[in-house]
């Protein structure tokens, strides 16, 4: 477990499977992903138990003071080796637009730099969206490049963008 300021990231335990699978086949969130598949509550189960073998990947639950759900972090192609890892998040569809996820980014950047010593956390974000990319922006990340048109939503292709910030940019911040 993880604390900071007033939210908490808790690993993923099976008793938040039910919330994470409603937020993640909401079509407000989907929407947004590389991978747009519905999830039935046996496939959660099942992908549940892979993600506990996974050495490379850290899924957590965020949580308010009064550990209610609040969304999904994970952190993700874990590298020992080269120092970098990916970055990812949703929030509660009712908890958006409340500045929970500029604090969700600040711990998990805290946690990625601070304690797992990496040196470079990347992430990627559809171009179409826009609150996303400014709470990126806002959080210290630079756009570094792009996959084109490698996305498919609503009948056209949307490019994937990339973002980056490294432990040198995060401690001058």
């Amino acid at each position: 477990m993880f604390k900071y300021k007033d939210i908490t990231l808790k690993l993923l335990e099976e008793k938040y499977l039910e919330d994470l699978r409603n937020l993640r086949n909401n079509q407000t969130t989907w929407m947004f992903l590389n991978d747009i598949n519905l999830i039935t509550r046996h496939q959660q189960i099942k992908w549940y138990q892979n993600v506990k073998k996974d050495t490379l990947s850290l899924w957590f639950v965020v949580l308010d003071k009064n550990e209610n759900f609040l969304g999904i972090a994970k952190i993700y192609s874990i590298d020992k080796i080269n120092k970098s890892l990916g970055l990812g998040l949703d929030i509660s569809i009712d908890k958006r637009g409340q500045g929970i996820g500029k604090k969700v980014y600040s711990a998990l950047l805290k946690y990625s730099f601070d304690y797992l010593n990496i040196n470079r956390v990347w992430l990627q974000v559809l171009k179409t969206n826009i609150t996303a990319i400014k709470l990126y922006e806002k959080s210290g990340f630079k756009k570094e490049g792009k996959l084109e048109k490698a996305i498919y939503r609503n009948g056209k292709y949307i490019d994937l963008l990339c973002y980056r910030i490294l432990k040198s940019e995060y401690q001058h911040k």
